[in-house]
C-alpha cells in the first residue's frame, strides 16, 4: 500500500525542517569543536611557555652555582695541585648547598675526575659534542644510571682550561607533577623517543605512563591521544634542540605536553542539551502544524482522486466541483475539462480505429469484428470481395491524388447503391468487402444490379474515369466456418471471375483444390531439398542405326509421403518462382555425375544429359558447381551435355550465352531442348554455342501419320546438320517412327519404344539385357 498524501506532506515539511535543523546542529558542533581545538591549542602553548621558563630557571640556578664554584680560587688551586680531598669536599658542599642531584668533574679531554653517577658512553659522546660546540657554558638533559637529569656544563679556567664542572637536578615524577599543577596540562618527559626502549617520566598515573611507553614503541601516539580525548605537543630538550643531530641511541629528550579535550568541552555541554531540546520541540510543532494545515486541502484532493479514478474507468459524465479560488479549485476545473476532452478524443479514436480514413467506410478491423460475430451466430451469410480491376492503370495515368478522389467517390456511390441490403467496408487499396445476410444465390441477384450501376464512369471536374469491377462471393458457413478462409475463397472466386472476364463469380466447393495443391507443393520444396527427398531416373539415348546406348538423360522425380507423386511439370516452375531451382540443379548434377562415374567403369563412353533452367544460367556460381561436381565424380567434361530451352535464354540472353560459351569452351556439350516450341527462332539458334539440337516430342509422337510433322522434322534435321549440330529426337513411341527418323538421318533416338525412364537398378538391368 502506498504512502498517502498527508503522510508525504508531513515527511516533506518535516524532512525539510529536519534538514535545516541538521545543518544548524552540524554547524554548531563544528564550531564547538573548532573552539575546543583552539582552546586546547592555546592552553598547550601556555603550558609550553611555562615549562620552558621553569626549565630555564632551573638551568639558571644550576649555572650560578656552577659559576660560583668554578670561580673559587681555592677550588681552582686544588684542581691545579690535584688535591683530590679538597676537590671532593668542595663539590660535595656546593651540591648540598643548591640541592644538586648530580655532580661531575671532567678533565679537558672529558676524562672523568670525579662523578656522583656512572655515565654511559653515548651520553659522554653527547657531552663531548656539546663541549666542542660551545666551550663557554650551556645546559642539557642527561641520562645517568637510568635517571634523567637537567645539567649545566661550566668550564674552569686558570686562565687556561683546567676542567669541566657538571651539575644537575633530577628530572622525576615530582617535577612533572609540579609542572602539571602550574600548567593544567599533563607533563611527560620522554628520553629516547625514537628508540626501541623509550623512557617516560609522567605526571599522569602509572598505568597511563605505561600505555604512553607502549604507544611510543609502536608509533601509535595519535591513537593513544584519541583514546584519552587529548591533544598534545612535543617540546624538545637536550644537548641540542635539533633532532637530526641527536645520536641514534639517545634520540633526544622531549617534554610531551597533553591537554584534555573533555575539560575544554564541558562549558559547551549545556548548549548541546539546549540544542537537542530545541530540535525536538521544533519537530513536534512542525508535525502538529503540518497535520492541521493538510486537512484543508487533503479532502478536496481525495475528491479529485476519486473523480480521476472514475475517469480511468471510462465514466466521463460526472460533475467535478471544488469550491474556492485556489490552485485546487483550478485543478478541479482542469480535470473537468480534461474528462470532456478525453470523451471527445475517445469517440474520435474509436471511430478512426474502425473506419477507413480516406473513404470513411468501416475498415478491415470493423469487418473482422462483424464477420466474427456473424460466424458465431452460425446463420447463412454471404461475403463479397469487390475490386476495381483498372485501378492500377488509373493510378499510373492520373496519380495518387486523383485516384484517392476516385476511391472516395466510388465508396460514396457503393454505399448509396448497397444500403440497406449490404454492409460495406474497405479492406485495403482498391478492395472492398460487402456482407449480405443470406445465401449466395440471393446475394448474386442483388449484387448484379449493384455492379451494373456502380460500373458507370465517375465524373470529376469534367473528366470521366471508367471503372472496371469484378466480384467474388463465398457463403458462410457452407463454404467456410473461419473468417480468413472465407475471405480467401471469395478472393479465389473474384480472381476466377477476372480470368473468365465475368462481372462476378460464386465460389463452388472444391474448385480451389488445385490452388491449394500448388501452395502445398511450393511450401514443401525447401524441406524436400534439405532432406533430399528427390530421386533420379535415367532414360537411354541410342544410336539411330544399331540402337546402341550412347548416353542417358537424368530426370528428377519426387514421391512425397503426404503429397504423393509430384510431377516435375508441377514443382519445377514453382521452384523457379521461389528461387529454389538452383539448389535442385546442384543436387541433380552431383547425384547424376556420381552415378555416371560408376557406370563409366563398365561403359567408358557413356554420356549424361542434364537440364538447366533460365534461373540456373543467371547464377554466377553455376560454372563452379558444374566443374566441382565433375571433379568429385572424376568424370570428363566431354561426357556431360547440358540441355537448355530457347525460352531459358530469353530473360537475359547475354548472361546465358556467356555462361554456355564458357561451358562449351571447357568441353561440355550444349543441347537446345524442346526445339520447335516456345520462342524458337533462327536468330536465337545462330547465336547459341550449341552442339546438339533436340526436336520436341510434339513433332515426333505422330510423325508416322502426319505429313506436316514429317516435313518439319526432316527439314529441321537437314538444317541442323548443315549447321554442324547433332540431332536428338525425343518421344519415339513406335518402330515406324524410329525407322522414319533413321531414314531422315536423325543421329540419336530417345523414347518409350527403347525404354522408359529407369531407376538405377532397372537401368543397370536394361544395359545388361541390351
Amino acid at each position: 500500500m502506498g504512502i498517502n498524501f498527508r503522510t508525504r506532506l508531513l515527511m516533506m515539511v518535516g524532512g525539510g525542517i529536519s534538514a535545516a535543523l541538521l545543518v544548524v546542529v552540524v554547524a554548531i558542533i563544528i564550531s564547538t569543536q573548532q573552539s575546543v581545538n583552539v582552546h586546547t591549542e592555546r592552553e598547550l602553548e601556555v603550558s609550553q611557555r611555562v615549562v620552558s621558563q621553569l626549565i630555564n630557571y632551573r638551568d639558571s640556578q644550576l649555572r650560578q652555582a656552577a659559576l660560583v664554584l668554578a670561580d673559587d680560587f681555592g677550588f681552582r688551586q686544588a684542581l691545579a695541585t690535584a688535591d683530590e680531598d679538597t676537590i671532593i669536599s668542595a663539590l660535595t658542599n656546593q651540591a648540598q648547598r643548591i640541592d644538586s642531584d648530580l655532580v661531575m668533574l671532567l678533565e679537558p679531554n672529558t676524562e672523568v675526575i670525579v662523578a656522583s653517577h656512572e655515565i654511559s658512553v653515548s651520553e659522554m659522546n653527547a657531552i663531548r659534542n656539546f663541549m666542542e660546540a660551545d666551550t663557554n657554558s650551556g645546559a642539557a638533559m642527561l641520562v645517568a644510571e637510568q635517571e634523567l637529569f637537567q645539567v649545566v656544563l661550566v668550564p674552569i679556567r686558570a686562565p687556561h682550561l683546567l676542567a669541566w664542572l657538571v651539575l644537575g637536578f633530577s628530572v622525576d615524577r615530582d617535577l612533572a607533577q609540579q609542572l602539571q599543577e602550574l600548567t593544567n596540562s599533563s607533563v611527560h618527559f620522554v628520553a629516547g623517543r625514537y628508540t626501541d626502549a623509550p623512557s617516560v617520566i609522567s605526571s599522569a598515573t602509572e598505568a597511563k605512563q605505561a600505555e604512553l611507553g607502549v604507544a611510543l614503541q609502536s608509533n601509535a601516539i595519535s591513537e593513544w591521544l584519541a583514546s584519552y580525548n587529548e591533544q598534545g605537543v612535543w617540546l624538545p630538550l637536550g644537548m641540542d634542540d635539533t633532532e637530526s643531530q641527536q645520536t641514534a641511541d639517545r634520540a633526544g629528550v622531549y617534554v610531551f605536553l597533553t591537554s584534555s579535550r573533555e575539560i575544554a568541552e564541558e562549558p559547551f555541554a549545556p548548549l548541546q542539551q539546549q540544542l537537542i531540546v530545541i530540535v525536538i520541540l521544533t519537530l513536534l510543532i512542525t508535525a502538529l502544524v503540518t497535520l492541521l494545515a493538510s486537512r484543508r486541502f487533503v479532502e478536496p484532493l481525495r475528491k479529485l482522486a476519486a473523480a480521476a479514478g472514475d475517469i480511468a474507468k471510462g465514466n466521463y459524465k460526472q460533475k467535478i466541483v471544488v469550491r474556492g479560488k485556489d490552485e485546487i479549485s483550478t485543478l478541479a476545473k482542469a480535470l473537468d475539462r480534461m474528462q470532456s476532452a478525453i470523451a471527445d478524443r475517445e469517440a474520435e479514436i474509436s471511430f478512426q480505429s474502425n473506419h477507413d480514413i480516406l473513404t470513411g467506410l468501416p475498415n478491415q478491423r470493423a469487418f473482422n469484428r462483424d464477420a466474427d460475430l456473424l460466424l458465431q451466430d452460425n446463420k447463412p451469410w454471404t461475403l463479397v470481395i469487390l475490386n476495381l480491376d483498372n485501378f492500377r492503370n488509373l493510378n499510373d495515368m492520373f496519380g495518387q491524388s486523383v485516384c484517392d478522389d476516385i476511391l472516395k467517390a466510388f465508396a460514396h456511390r457503393l454505399v448509396e447503391l448497397t444500403e440497406p441490403k449490404f454492409s460495406v467496408a474497405r479492406r485495403h487499396g482498391n478492395e472492398f468487402v460487402l456482407i449480405y445476410q443470406g445465401a449466395t444465390d440471393l446475394a448474386a441477384v442483388e449484387l448484379e444490379k449493384v455492379l451494373k450501376a456502380a460500373s458507370q464512369p465517375i465524373e470529376m471536374e469534367g473528366v470521366r474515369y471508367s471503372v472496371a469491377l469484378t466480384a467474388g462471393l463465398a457463403e458462410a458457413p457452407v463454404h467456410a466456418s473461419g473468417r480468413d478462409e472465407l475471405v480467401r475463397l471469395a478472393q479465389f472466386a473474384r480472381n476466377k471471375s477476372k480470368q473468365q472476364k465475368k462481372t462476378l463469380n460464386i465460389y463452388q466447393t472444391g474448385e480451389d483444390e488445385p490452388y491449394l495443391r500448388t501452395l502445398q507443393v511450393s511450401a514443401a520444396i525447401p524441406d524436400a531439398i534439405k532432406n533430399e527427398k528427390f530421386t533420379l531416373v535415367y532414360q537411354p539415348q541410342v544410336r539411330k542405326t544399331d540402337h546402341q546406348i550412347l548416353s542417358c538423360e537424368a530426370l528428377i522425380r519426387w514421391q512425397d509421403p503426404e503429397l504423393g507423386f509430384v510431377s516435375p511439370a508441377e514443382f519445377i516452375p514453382l521452384a523457379e518462382q521461389s528461387g529454389h531451382i538452383f539448389a535442385i540443379t546442384q543436387w541433380v548434377l552431383r547425384e547424376s555425375l556420381q552415378q555416371i562415374g560408376k557406370w563409366q567403369k563398365v561403359l567408358p563412353e557413356l554420356g549424361l544429359s542434364v537440364n538447366l533452367s533460365g534461373a540456373d544460367l543467371a547464377e554466377p556460381g553455376l560454372l563452379d558447381v558444374i566443374f566441382s561436381a565433375l571433379a568429385d565424380a572424376q568424370v570428363l567434361a566431354t561426357s556431360l551435355t547440358v540441355e537448355v530451352t530457347e525460352s531459358a535464354v530469353v530473360n537475359d540472353p547475354e548472361q546465358a550465352i556467356e555462361q554456355l560459351t564458357k561451358l562449351r569452351a571447357a568441353g561440355i556439350q550444349v543441347a537446345i531442348d524442346d526445339y520447335g516450341t516456345g520462342y524458337s527462332s533462327l536468330a536465337q539458334l545462330r547465336g547459341m554455342p550449341a552442339t546438339e539440337l533436340k526436336i520436341d516430342r510434339s513433332f515426333i509422337m505422330h510423325l508416322a501419320s502426319q505429313e506436316t510433322d514429317k516435313t518439319i522434322v526432316q527439314s529441321t534435321i537437314n538444317m541442323a546438320h548443315k549447321l554442324g549440330l547433332k540431332v536428338v529426337a525425343e518421344g519415339v513411341e513406335d518402330e515406324d517412327t524410329a525407322k522414319l527418323l533413321a531414314s531422315y538421318q536423325c543421329d540419336v533416338l530417345q523414347g518409350y519404344w527403347f525404354s522408359k525412364p529407369l531407376t538405377v537398378d532397372d537401368f543397370e538391368q536394361w544395359i545388361n539385357k541390351e
